[in-house]
């Protein structure tokens, strides 16, 4: 299984969720930094965590808050890839985590 996961100010419920199904392969989608929280900052460590902890190979693909056009894109784009990498990837294999907003 495939699992991408929007990461906000609560990047806890990302390990929550590999408790509870074990992905193949993660990607945290997140944001860049701000004045107010470390967005970037987190998800590396998170990245981090996950890889030493659960030993589930992580990619981090950094959007924009706002660009809800460049967000679908890179969900889109990254299903494709994984699509070529593995023809044999169905609908199953495949699994979002939304999680809170990050603005």
């Amino acid at each position: 299984m495939i699992q991408l996961a929007l990461v906000g100010v609560t990047p806890i419920v990302v390990e929550e969720g590999l408790r509870k199904a074990m992905p193949d392969k993660l990607y945290i989608i997140h944001t860049k930094n701000e004045s107010d929280y470390k967005f970037e900052d987190e998800a590396k460590n998170l990245k981090s965590r996950i890889e030493t902890t659960y030993k589930v190979p992580t990619s981090l693909l950094m959007v924009d808050a706002f660009d809800m056009d460049q967000i679908i894109k890179m969900i889109l784009t990254t299903i494709s890839s994984e699509r070529k990498r593995n023809s044999s990837l169905t609908r199953k294999d495949l699994s979002s985590i939304l999680r809170e907003g990050q603005n």
